[in-house]
């Protein structure tokens, strides 16, 4: 659950920003900063427990191209 929580800031985050970028007025302009900044201030917690717990994952790395030229 608290990865989808962390997820679904971050996207908010990049939703703020297009909303950003997008908007012609001024005082939506900074409504979308302030959002963005408190959103910011959620992801950090986040990957604050997230780092700490060591729950995220390896990403997936290429094989061992040593280990494969050796086999032949």
């Amino acid at each position: 659950m608290l990865y989808h929580m962390g997820f679904l800031a971050q996207t908010a985050q990049g939703y703020y920003g297009t909303g950003l970028a997008e908007s012609k007025r001024t005082d939506l302009a900074l409504a979308y900063e302030e959002a963005n900044l408190k959103t910011l201030g959620i992801t950090r917690k986040w990957f604050g427990i997230m780092a700490k717990n060591k729950w995220f994952e390896q990403p997936p790395l290429a094989p061992n191209r040593k280990e494969l030229a050796q086999d032949k």
